[in-house]
């Protein structure tokens, strides 16, 4: 690595990821520190990494919040630490990004921040008070705030992406300034996918449920991990946790975490219930933005303050004058509100309005009782008179308090119902009320049961009635009911002769449904087919996702279904698809078997939600294809014999590589057309 990267001196080494090394920096001429990210030559020349690389620097280069890192320059550099301009990622108005060279090396500043991540912090205190993790949420939600409206979704919010900068004794308790860094994996809502379809980018344990099925995301998705790292902070622990990051998803998708309350008991309602809506399994449950959060929150810790009679922190401040923007040396005290006559508290205890309130009095008569008065040691002006009359009339001092008047407009509210006839005080009784209540319900009830057709048990049921009945059920959440309803109402249409049976039982019953052309019979079967590859879908992820309650696989086409699901769900899609393509060309559409023949149709469904657009081979494979044909020509056969081998081994199993594959096995049968093609890459030999 390069002492310096264009401007900046690099100092120490700050940490490492997928997507590069972080360097501290230092400006050489104006001193200021950077955090410089570096991507290394050799994925630099890889066209998905600059890409992705370049995605960063434009994300980081819309926004502009004190509590995001901020951008401050980017480029490209030699192995001496040259600025090469014509190959800056993300350059502005370069039109074209030019192929870089074989040692440049890209690079992206942004503002260093100092402090601990929030995940040092929860480690070392394990979780936060709630307040202070009320104050990081309105801190985070700052920032995504900006970041949406710049069209940015970060998607990998999570506690070792949030720095903690102290602020000193201003900020005791708090968690300090609170910065959002690594926007590396995020994504531009007007902007193209890098990723395949399905890919999953991000960290499970703060990860919302569309994100973890590979589906697009939008900002809800960042809401949903603010609701995780808040119930991290809040708990001591993540929302959701398990063996293996597979579950955790899973978990995201279909688990129920516990209450908020249950681990931090002193945590208010309020709070919980934003974190808790945070959660919802469905985007549309959540909050519409950031900004909804963070007064969600700040109104809930106004409202505990109040509850508890706790002192607003900034009501100091707001007296003094600060919050109005006035300097606290000039800021003038208003006069000490005086002391009511005695005869005047009683005859508002009485409900009597007293003869000196403020609606009893014009601002003239104030201001001449004001006149001549002392304030503080000094005599006011008949103009700083009329100035405190005013003022008495906007902010009334005198007269009675706001309980005080609602309490009279109750006193008079209930005297005027007093006024009112029997017949309304009747009807203005409680139980009356409750009674009338419970009759309308009761009656709404009565009707949608007449209303609601009585049906017949399953065996006298008619063939409609066993679709509708199936339909019903698997519109409910997935549960024992889908099975049931497959049991009870498709098994029998989808036996052999199954709707003739079911048409002959349920009329020797007494209930003839309407007779059915031959076309209504096959649409019939082929919806109760549907309905039933849909639960027998179901059941194979059930039987994956929980491997200790579920039957083993009652025949081989059922194992490699659920070893499909599997690598569908750990996110090896292509290997699932190659496992549906070998099941399917291994059958025969033509096997009599009804439950092969069920199979079939899932592992077609299955593949049809899995198929993707093949990635290109990397330029890593052509080059060494390359290198061998050269090692070959030069008279140097094992050593292409030993490239050949772990090209072939390498690419064996990806559907990508087809040609490039072809090449390899038609040079290596050059090389040595007696020996067999090998399976593996084999070891070099000593001194190769």
């Amino acid at each position: 690595m390069p002492p310096r990267v264009g401007p900046y001196l690099l100092e120490r080494k700050l940490g490492s990821g997928g997507m590069g090394t972080v360097y501290l920096g230092t400006h050489d001429q104006t001193g200021e520190h950077a955090a410089v990210k570096i991507l290394p030559a050799a994925l630099a020349r890889e066209p998905g990494f600059r890409e992705r690389f370049a995605r960063e620097v434009e994300t980081v280069r819309r926004l502009n919040n004190p509590h995001i890192a901020g951008y401050l320059a980017s480029g490209s550099v030699d192995a001496e630490g040259n600025l090469l301009p014509d190959t800056a990622p993300g350059a502005p108005g370069s039109g074209e990004e030019a192929e870089p060279t074989d040692d440049a090396l890209a690079f992206l500043a942004l503002r260093y921040v100092e402090g601990e991540t929030l995940l040092v912090r929860l480690r070392r205190e394990r979780r936060l008070p709630w307040r202070a993790a009320v104050d990081l949420g309105v801190q985070i939600c700052t920032a995504l705030k900006a970041a949406h409206d710049a069209g940015v979704v970060h998607r990998d919010l999570k506690p070792s992406n949030l720095i903690l900068t102290p602020k000193g004794n201003d900020d005791p308790g708090g968690v300090g300034h609170v910065t959002l860094v690594d926007f590396g994996v995020a994504q531009l809502f007007a902007a193209g996918r890098l990723t395949q379809t399905g890919g999953v980018i991000g960290t499970a344990e703060f990860m919302a449920p569309e994100q973890a099925t590979g589906k697009r995301v939008d900002k809800k998705c960042d809401l949903y991990s603010l609701g995780a790292v808040l119930y991290a902070c809040v708990c001591g622990v993540p929302p959701f946790r398990g063996q293996s990051a597979v579950e955790v998803l899973q978990q995201h998708r279909f688990g129920q975490f516990d209450a908020p309350r249950r681990y931090a008991p002193d945590c208010p309602p309020a709070v919980e219930a934003v974190i808790c809506e945070l959660l919802s399994k469905s985007p549309a449950d959540r909050p519409a933005d950031a900004r909804v959060v963070s007064n969600r929150l700040s109104a809930a810790v106004r409202r505990e303050d109040y509850a508890t009679g706790t002192p607003a922190p900034d009501s100091n401040r707001e007296s003094s004058g600060e919050s109005t923007g006035v300097p606290p040396d000039e800021a003038v005290p208003l006069p000490d509100r005086p002391t009511r006559p005695a005869k005047e508290e009683e005859e508002e205890r009485a409900g009597i309005e007293p003869a000196s309130t403020v609606s009893n009095l014009g601002g003239a008569t104030i201001g001449r009782s004001l006149a001549g008065t002392s304030l503080h040691g000094a005599t006011l002006s008949k103009e700083d008179a009329e100035g405190a009359a005013n003022e008495a009339l906007a902010f009334p001092r005198e007269g009675p308090g706001p309980a005080t008047i609602v309490r009279n407009g109750v006193v008079r509210a209930l005297e005027e119902t007093d006024e009112t006839g029997p017949v309304a005080r009747f009807f203005e009784q409680t139980w009356v009320l409750i009674s009338a209540l419970a009759l309308l319900i009761a009656g709404g009830v009565l009707w949608f049961e007449l209303q609601a057709p009585e049906l017949p048990p399953p065996g006298e049921m008619t063939v409609g009635q066993h679709l509708a009945a199936a339909r019903a059920a698997l519109e409910q959440s997935p549960g024992a009911a889908w099975s049931d309803a497959r049991d009870r109402h498709l098994a029998p249409l989808l036996a052999p002769e199954g709707i003739e049976a079911v048409e002959k039982a349920s009329a020797e019953a007494g209930n003839p449904g309407e007779p059915l052309t031959p076309e209504a019979r096959a649409y019939t079967l082929e919806q109760a087919r549907k309905l039933a590859d849909r639960v027998r879908r179901y059941e194979l992820e059930r039987a994956v996702l929980r491997p200790n309650l579920a039957e083993p696989p009652t025949n081989e086409a059922e194992r490699f279904l659920r070893l499909a699901v599997h690598r569908t769900l750990t996110g090896d899609r292509p290997a699932a698809a190659r496992t549906l393509r070998h099941f399917l060309n291994a059958t025969s559409a033509a096997d009599p078997d009804r439950r092969l023949a069920q199979n079939r149709r899932i592992a077609q469904a299955m593949l049809a939600d899995l198929t993707i657009p093949p990635p290109a081979v990397s330029a890593m494979a052509d080059k060494a294809l390359d290198d061998a044909r050269d090692a070959a020509e030069t008279g140097d056969p094992a050593t292409a014999r030993r490239v050949l081998d772990g090209l072939i081994g390498l690419y064996a199993d990806d559907p990508a590589a087809e040609t490039l594959l072809d090449d390899a096995r038609d040079l290596r049968r050059s090389l040595e057309p007696g020996e067999s093609e090998p399976g593996l890459m084999e070891e070099p030999a000593a001194g190769r």
